[in-house]
């Protein structure tokens, strides 16, 4: 069987193993979300994304790429969220556009982020903003560099700066 080379990637990045395992559900669209509780005929009061105002069903490729709140916390550090409802293509097309080292670890840790915001919203009634995001993705990078060899430490200390 042939396997995208994303999951190659994503299991040789830096990052904590419970963020590889969020972003491996991610990418076999196993992760929790409300139009996944609906394929498996959880009742909710309602299958729509709480992180905007479109009403639309919460599936991965809405809650981490189509929604505006997603959109925004991507273009906040410089991607353009592709429109594809494949998400090893979407980390195929984000990789293009950093063009940096530490690719991965950058993709992995915004999707964690936009979920830790919507679940602050869901649970905990934070409203979700771009610049907490920002500043979770920022926290979690600088605890990868900890885990990381000093060529991609430097990467993603760079990268940090120019954020």
């Amino acid at each position: 069987m042939q396997l995208h080379p994303s999951y190659r990637w994503l299991w040789g990045s830096k990052c904590q193993p419970k963020h590889n395992v969020f972003f491996w559900l991610l990418l076999r669209d196993r992760l929790n979300t409300r139009g996944m509780l609906k394929r498996r005929n959880m009742y909710l009061e309602s299958y729509t994304c709480e992180n905007c105002i479109l009403q639309r069903e919460e599936t991965l490729q809405h809650l981490f790429l189509c929604c505006p709140f997603a959109k925004n916390c991507w273009n906040s550090i410089g991607v353009l969220p592709p429109r594809t409802a494949n998400p090893e293509v979407a980390v195929t097309r984000i990789k293009r556009q950093l063009q940096v080292p530490c690719y991965m670890e950058i993709i992995i840790l915004m999707s964690w982020s936009i979920w830790k915001c919507r679940n602050g919203w869901i649970f905990d009634n934070i409203p979700p903003t771009v610049e907490d995001c920002r500043g979770s993705l920022r926290k979690e990078l600088l605890m990868v560099v900890h885990r990381a060899n000093h060529s991609l430490k430097d990467h993603i200390l760079q990268w940090l700066e120019q954020m």
